[in-house]
């Protein structure tokens, strides 16, 4: 019984808020963007690497690198055009913190259509670029990680942005209000530190 109640005041919600995140415009957003066409267009150039290599078509790389570059190019003007005209520049999220664990999941209809649309279209078009962003879209729309996962907290208190990272990557960013910036951030160090020495 007083491990139940345990488990559900660890669950109970430290901090909740809603908040409509800005798109383009957004720093943190465009690195993102930029990392994601920027992994993409090296991982289908190592591919058509590999596939010119066991071919013996050698020659035709430097082709095959520049059509996958205007490919990947387009798919990221496509995600700002996208993000600009079909997001209004807003996509809104919803954070919660508990003693646990921080999650986070995507709020507006439009951001919850656009991964599976846009995977599907990549899929039927042929294009890599697209379909990876809706892929990374779909995984991205909801989630959660322990405070135990944690490894590195980096905060920006003039942007009210708190990036959470693991071993390797950043997992998470934390938007907040200017209202609820202060809180959180309170929140997020006494929590990651009380998970480093459990």
């Amino acid at each position: 019984m007083m491990e139940n109640k345990a488990r559900n005041k660890a669950d109970q919600p430290l901090a909740s808020w809603d908040i409509n995140m800005p798109l383009v415009g957004n720093p943190f957003f465009l690195y993102d963007l930029g990392k994601l066409f920027f992994f993409t267009y090296l991982v289908t150039a190592g591919i058509s690497l590999f596939i010119c290599a066991l071919s013996g078509e050698m020659a035709s790389f430097p082709f095959m690198l520049k059509i996958f570059f205007y490919i990947v190019a387009g798919s990221a003007m496509l995600s700002l055009l996208v993000s600009l005209f079909v997001f209004a520049n807003r996509s809104g999220m919803r954070f919660t913190l508990t003693e646990k664990k921080v999650s986070w999941e995507t709020r507006s209809q439009a951001g919850r259509m656009a991964g599976p649309l846009a995977l599907i279209a990549g899929l039927l078009a042929r294009k890599p670029a697209l379909a990876g962003a809706g892929a990374l879209a779909l995984a991205g729309r909801s989630g959660n990680i322990a405070w135990t996962k944690i490894r590195g907290i980096k905060e920006y208190p003039m942007r009210r942005v708190i990036s959470l990272k693991n071993s390797w990557r950043v997992v998470t960013r934390l938007f907040c209000t200017p209202e609820n910036y202060d809180a959180v951030a309170e929140i997020v160090r006494g929590c990651a530190n009380a998970a480093k020495k459990s």
